[in-house]
This record gives C-alpha cells, sequence and structure tokens, in this order.
C-alpha cells in the first residue's frame, strides 16, 4: 500500500507542477462541456476555502487528519486491491495538499 500511496503523491505533484507551469491563477480551461474543467486557483483554506484566513490552524488540522487516516488503515488493514488503492488515493491526496500548505502556505487546486 505504501507503493500506491507514493505513487499517488508522485501524481499528485506532477499533476499541479503542470498546472502552474501551463495555466495562470484563475485560468480555466474545459475538459468536458458542462461536466469537467481544469481551473487553477490557490485555496488557503480547508475543503470549500473553510478557515482560508487560518493557514496555521488548516496546516495542523492536516497533519492530525493524515495521522488519523493512517492510524484508521493500520487498524483496518486492507485486504483488497481496491481498498488499497482507496485509502491510497485518500492518503496520498491529503499529504500532497499537506505539502503544499507547507511549502506554499496553500494547496493548488485545479479540479473543477
Amino acid at each position: 500500500m505504501v507503493i500506491f500511496t507514493l505513487i499517488f503523491i508522485l501524481i499528485d505533484f506532477v499533476s499541479k507542477f503542470l498546472i502552474k507551469r501551463y495555466l495562470l491563477v484563475g485560468e480555466s480551461t474545459v475538459i468536458i462541456k458542462n461536466f469537467l474543467n481544469i481551473s487553477y486557483v490557490h485555496n488557503t483554506g480547508a475543503a470549500w476555502s473553510l478557515f482560508s484566513q487560518q493557514s496555521f490552524l488548516v496546516l495542523i488540522l492536516s497533519a492530525f487528519i493524515i495521522s488519523l487516516i493512517i492510524w484508521y488503515i493500520s487498524k483496518n488493514k486492507p485486504k483488497s486491491n481496491g481498498d488499497k488503492i482507496a485509502y491510497s488515493l485518500i492518503l496520498g491526496g491529503a499529504i500532497g495538499n499537506f505539502i503544499d500548505r507547507v511549502f506554499y502556505g496553500y494547496v493548488i487546486d485545479f479540479i473543477d
């Protein structure tokens, strides 16, 4: 499962690198009309920009949530590959966002 998580962290990093390289903040492009856009946004808060003015609190909360996810996975060992991939997606995304918060002070969001 560690390998899956590392792969998803790498995918998170590469996708955000490409977004930063090819779009300007606030710029959007249609991927599937009326369904999926890629929009480059800096999210200083948590989900839906909650607590956007309290970046240190969000950073601490993120670390706590990552710890909870790791604890939950260790207590409920996933048996199927589907479960391992699902947990790895969640954990990889949480760690990727935590890395963004540490290095940039915000999360690079882009799926709209």
